[in-house]
């Protein structure tokens, strides 16, 4: 009787293992994928900015369109999160 408990206890430490093993090697994929991915982030964030900067200077007239729109979305941000962050605290 003894004999067989034990068996059971080692079946379900192996299954413990294996969704250890498994956590564990997901884990891993994603230590391996976040530098990467935040590289590329950071590499097409610098491209966009260097791509706004370069037609801002050779077209100035763009810049004075695109200055209130970038304003309105900032403040309409700000405002939404606010009133989400409210909505929360309900």
């Amino acid at each position: 009787m003894h004999c067989s408990k034990t068996n059971l206890r080692i079946i379900g430490m192996i299954t413990h293992f294996r969704i250890l093993n498994r956590f564990s090697s997901d884990i891993d994929v994603l230590d391996l994928r976040i530098p990467m991915e935040m590289g590329d982030a950071l590499f097409c964030l610098a491209n966009t900015l260097a791509v706004i900067v370069t037609i801002a200077a050779n077209v100035p007239a763009i810049t004075a369109f695109f200055i209130p729109i970038i304003g309105a979305g900032a403040i309409l941000q700000v405002t939404f999160l606010h009133a989400w962050k409210h909505r929360l605290l309900m």
